[in-house]
């Protein structure tokens, strides 16, 4: 017998298929396709994926300007060299740092 109380599945933390099932129920109709069941199977967070994604879209060029500018900022995670391509490419959200105590503009980041 399990160690496990009664109702509960021993191999509850194990996925029922892998990856590649998973797509393979997608190009057969039988699932639709979801970016969370996919994080879920791979094992990451929805960030991360989005992440992951925008480095695989970016150009060569653009890719290998913001390794560097990464790499020189000691930022060399997915998160600086994301937030490096969107500087790159013009799509830095702008943060605006304000003063507390009159409201005033402290700085702006670009992230």
């Amino acid at each position: 017998m399990t160690d496990c109380p009664p109702g509960d599945n021993p191999h509850a933390d194990r996925p029922n298929f892998t990856l590649e099932d998973y797509f393979q129920m997608c190009r057969d109709g039988e699932a639709a396709f979801s970016v969370t069941e996919v994080c879920r199977l791979m094992g990451w967070t929805r960030q991360y994926y989005y992440r992951v994604m925008e480095l695989a879209d970016a150009p060569d060029d653009v890719f290998e300007g913001a390794l560097a500018t990464a790499r020189a900022k000691g930022r060399l995670t997915t998160t600086g060299v994301t937030d490096e391509i969107r500087r790159h490419t013009g799509n830095a959200r702008t943060y605006v740092e304000h003063c507390p105590h009159c409201g005033g503009s402290l700085r702006e980041r670009f992230r």
